[in-house]
């Protein structure tokens, strides 16, 4: 059976056994690491993913040998632990498959993750400050560019280029903020300068980059989640209904708070069915038990 050498995890396999100095201690032997988890985790891939056999994803194999290719030329010019994790990565995101790839268990130990000093999120078609600590750089700013370069192609090329789905907009929602983000890959140089607007005045601001405080990871889970509603159901108006799902992993209090909800769906039915809108609440969830969308569906539809 085929294994990752060092510390990725190619759907269940888990390396995080491997204390630090089991870690390789040379530059050489982190890029032959590297190279070596990337085939592991492309025949691992061959072996086990779905796409190899689906007669409607025909691209599949040539999308696998891309990134297998890739991420071994890349691996080439790895020295330490962040090159490392920049090849999993690129290797995972060149699959554009949201559940399945190779990703790193090194210890967090191993980078450090800075800031400028703001979050910044993505709303609509643009990237805004949400929360910051320099009072020149205000909740709010429109960040425009960075270094010259255009904003939305900065994250296309920063973030998108190492995780998630580029043509997903949920993805820009959750992950585009992280631009304003420096977690020392090497194969991206730091940021120096962005071009914000203010009140409809656009001025430069030189980035000043340190380690992200806890506030600052505060910071960050409320922009990429935003605010989380108890699981129910409530009225914001006559006419909308605001449906709040926020876990499909529910514990027993939980539970009880989906049943109550689905009852008050049962008893409310034909208000639902004739009201303006309803809203179905997603924020915070990461998945689960699809059961419970679909008895809320169910309840909430005309399909019972």
């Amino acid at each position: 059976m085929t294994t990752l050498s060092l510390a990725a995890t190619l759907i269940a396999l888990q390396a995080s056994s491997l204390t630090v100095t089991q870690m390789p201690q040379t530059a050489q032997a982190w890029a032959t690491a590297a190279r070596k988890d990337v085939e592991a985790a492309y025949q691992l891939t061959k072996e086990n993913h779905p796409g190899i056999y689906d007669p409607q994803n025909p691209g599949f194999i040539l999308q696998l040998d891309k990134a297998r290719d890739d991420a071994i030329a890349m691996s080439q010019q790895v020295t330490e632990a962040n090159g490392y994790m920049a090849v999993i990565a690129k290797f995972s995101t060149l699959l554009q498959d949201g559940h399945a790839g190779a990703f790193n268990t090194l210890p967090e130990s191993f980078t450090t993750i800075r800031w400028p000093g703001f979050n910044a999120s993505w709303r609509g078609n643009g990237l805004w400050v949400f929360r910051s600590d320099l009072p020149e750089v205000p909740k709010g700013a429109q960040i425009l560019a960075c270094d010259g370069i255009a904003i939305e192609d900065l994250i296309k090329q920063r973030v998108f280029q190492y995780r998630g789905l580029q043509d997903v907009p949920g993805q820009w929602w959750s992950l585009a903020g992280d631009v304003m983000t420096d977690n020392q890959n090497p194969f991206l140089n730091t940021l120096n300068a962005c071009e914000i607007r203010i009140n409809g005045n656009t001025k430069k601001i030189r980035l000043q980059w340190t380690v992200r405080p806890e506030e600052g990871w505060q910071w960050r889970r409320e922009s990429k989640f935003g605010d989380r509603l108890p699981i129910g159901m409530r009225w914001i108006t006559p006419e909308m209904a605001w449906i709040a799902l926020p876990n499909f992993t529910p514990d027993q209090d939980q539970i009880k708070l989906y049943e109550q909800m689905l009852d008050q769906i049962k008893s409310e039915r034909e208000k639902l069915l004739q009201s303006r809108m309803i809203v179905i609440d997603l924020r915070h969830n990461q998945g689960g038990y699809g059961s419970w969308a679909v008895r809320t569906d169910r309840k909430s539809t005309r399909l019972n």
